[in-house]
């Protein structure tokens, strides 16, 4: 009796491209990576899109902490937090996605950072490891083996969602000439490519997508 075989699913997951990482928190050469993802995005049958959602009152903004600075930290609950300016709050323009990727190419959004007490970086997780989303839920009810991230920013939502990704068991990849990071220290990003391949993510580029 022949045997049945699986074939692997694949989905990319597309982080962060809002209006707020062009103008509030600017994110170096995002223009030379939307043309790159909106190409790429065609090999996939399933796109999933996540981006911050924050409520004004979020304890991570440094408007919210008078005498703070942006870049500095904070103790909440234990535990030492980044104060960022304040980004794409809820409903409002700044945390909507540019408008040049190719938004009905996205099977699904999740919305991430929408606790107003918990720094969320990961499409997956909250900081605190307290479940955020239903990427999860959704990829594996997809049957989802791989899953391939691109976007922003390779320093933090997409080196810590690569690294939940390996744990929660997917083959994860990051497309190096689909990312941007932020880059506030020299090394950032090399430091984050580091540490993701050291928890068994692959680094690839656009090209090996378009081969598929």
């Amino acid at each position: 009796m022949a045997v049945k075989r699986h074939c692997v699913m694949k989905a990319l997951a597309v982080m962060n491209l809002q209006n707020d990482f062009i103008d509030r928190i600017p994110v170096p050469e995002i223009e030379k990576i939307i043309p790159v993802i909106n190409r790429i995005m065609h090999n996939f049958e399933i796109v999933t899109a996540s981006r911050d959602w924050h409520p004004a009152n979020h304890n991570r903004f440094v408007e919210n902490h008078p005498g703070t600075k942006a870049g500095s930290f904070i103790e909440v609950n234990g535990s030492m937090q980044l104060l960022w300016p304040a980004h794409c709050i809820q409903e409002t323009p700044g945390a909507d996605f540019i408008p040049t990727i190719d938004q009905k190419l996205f099977t699904r959004v999740f919305n991430k950072g929408t606790n107003p007490n918990s720094e969320s970086y990961s499409c997956f997780y909250d900081n605190n490891s307290q479940k955020q989303s239903e990427l999860e839920e959704y990829l594996k009810a997809n049957q989802v083996d791989e899953l391939y991230l691109a976007g922003l920013s390779s320093d933090y939502s997409i080196k810590h969602s690569a690294i939940d990704a390996v744990k929660l068991g997917f083959s994860t990849y990051i497309i190096l000439d689909a990312c941007r990071g932020l880059e506030f220290r020299s090394g950032d990003v090399d430091n984050a490519i580091r540490d993701m391949t050291s928890h068994g993510v692959k680094v690839i580029t656009s090209d090996t997508i378009l081969m598929i």
